[in-house]
């Protein structure tokens, strides 16, 4: 009886030993047992595409086979999402004036993603096509801002007016609001992608370390003037993420040995397809900008045998973003001739 009482006993204190060995949740050795999976947590807003300030409540979000309702302020939280793209459904049930959204999220492993889910009004043509601008790839500095427009165009490419999509952003890398203002918050390549009913149109983004402007297409024209002097033209291309004012951060300097610098502001040469900076006034991501100057007659004192020498101005472009980085293009000399010597008399 002893004996199998004692045996009984061993039997239990290896159970016991296997089981702290192994871990409560007897996973730790067994790779057969699947871990949990990696979870994210998803919220948002539900709006109304026709006016962003305004909230759906009672809305119906399904993600994953999980539904909660927003309440009076559109807003909705949920947890514990298995991490990856979610296809996010949107019910209006209680609205007259709205129907239902479609969009796609990527979740990311232990973060929150926030999305703005913009819905259409019953009464406006399914958009079959999005525009977005600025149509090619863009890169933004860290912590800096672009904004993003989306026209939506429904039949027989009708513009449909007043009406905003849902932005989405992937790769982890910023938050874009309702308004399409996209801000950099993690350096890393990603996508903006609009949707609009069954309509979806991306454009890829790149967040950058800090870095000074980027001036491009630096242009003098012409370079070579008479000794009587003439009007010259400056142009070039300026990006960069943090954006930069025409007004405070752009100049156009001129240097003539011995002289003082001649500062000259520059003027925007492409007011239709500039690329705004969100938040600042006046402030650029990208564009183009111009101006001209009347370069003064040549002044240098001819010399003994009448000859003028030619005057030679040094030409750059100087820019600054709102972070304080500075940069400045390539010098260009634009020379102004001198006047040759007189002809010489000849003996009769």
């Amino acid at each position: 009886m002893r004996s199998r009482f004692a045996l009984s006993l061993l039997a239990v204190l290896i159970f016991a030993f296997a089981i702290a060995f192994t871990g409560c949740d007897g996973t730790a050795d067994d790779p057969d047992v699947p871990t949990p999976p990696s979870t994210a947590t998803l919220t948002g807003r539900v709006i109304a595409a026709d006016d962003t300030t305004r909230a759906l409540g009672n809305a119906e979000v399904t993600v994953a086979e999980r539904k909660v309702v927003t309440g009076s302020g559109g807003s909705f939280t949920i947890e514990n999402l298995p991490a990856g793209d979610h296809v996010v459904d949107v019910r209006t049930p209680q609205s007259a004036t709205h129907g239902t959204a479609r969009v796609r999220v990527p979740l990311e492993e232990g973060k929150t993603t926030h999305v703005n889910v913009a819905v259409l009004p019953l009464d406006v043509p399914a958009p079959e096509k999005i525009e977005i601008e600025p149509r090619r790839s863009v890169d933004v500095d860290l912590n800096g801002q672009i904004r993003f427009r989306a026209t939506l165009l429904g039949p027989r490419s009708a513009t449909i007016e007043r009406i905003a999509p849902t932005w989405v952003v992937t790769g982890s890398i910023g938050r874009i609001g309702p308004d399409g203002v996209f801000r950099a918050e993690t350096v890393g390549t990603g996508d903006i992608i609009a949707y609009a009913g069954d309509a979806r149109s991306a454009v890829t983004i790149e967040v950058v370390e800090p870095r000074p402007p980027r001036i491009s297409s630096f242009q003098i024209n012409p370079r070579r003037l008479p000794a009587s002097g003439g009007e010259i033209y400056a142009s070039a291309s300026i990006s960069d993420g943090d954006g930069f004012r025409l007004a405070d951060d752009v100049r156009l300097e001129i240097m003539l040995a011995g002289e003082d610098p001649i500062r000259l502001e520059m003027d925007l040469a492409n007011p239709d397809t500039a690329v705004e900076r969100p938040g600042i006034p006046g402030a650029y991501i990208e564009a183009s900008v111009k101006t001209t100057w009347d370069v003064p007659p040549n002044t240098n004192r001819p010399d003994a045998s009448g000859v003028q020498a030619p005057m030679t101005y040094t030409v750059s472009l100087w820019a600054r973003d709102r972070a304080g980085l500075e940069t400045r293009s390539d010098f260009v000399d634009v020379v102004v001739d001198g006047i040759d010597a007189p002809p010489t008399t000849p003996d009769i």
